[in-house]
């Protein structure tokens, strides 16, 4: 980066704090209103009719986790118990889409 660059950055960050403390000064429940009317929150007094994605999503990463990790076994590897622990976070990561 050139130094004008960082120079943009360190300005912006400055600037964001200020603002950051006005947005914690506002009170929750008159935003809440706000966004519930403006349709940009859902309503949580309204109980939801389907399953949240969340749910459908972990499914979908342990079913790519154990596939992987039972195709490893079934060739013979010896995993110590550290790179069972990161293969398996990159396979979260890597399932999950990030």
């Amino acid at each position: 980066m050139s130094i004008r660059s960082w120079g943009v950055s360190i300005a912006l960050g400055f600037g964001s704090l200020p603002i950051g403390f006005l947005i914690r000064c506002i009170p929750n429940e008159p935003a809440e209103k706000l966004f519930i009317k403006l349709r940009i929150m859902d309503d949580p007094s309204v109980f939801p009719t389907t399953a949240p994605k969340s749910r459908q999503q972990n499914e979908a990463i342990d079913t790519v986790r154990k596939s992987r990790y039972q195709r490893l076994q079934e060739a013979g590897a010896r995993l110590p118990s550290f790179l069972k622990m990161v293969f398996s976070f990159v396979m979260t990561i890597v399932g999950a889409g990030f």
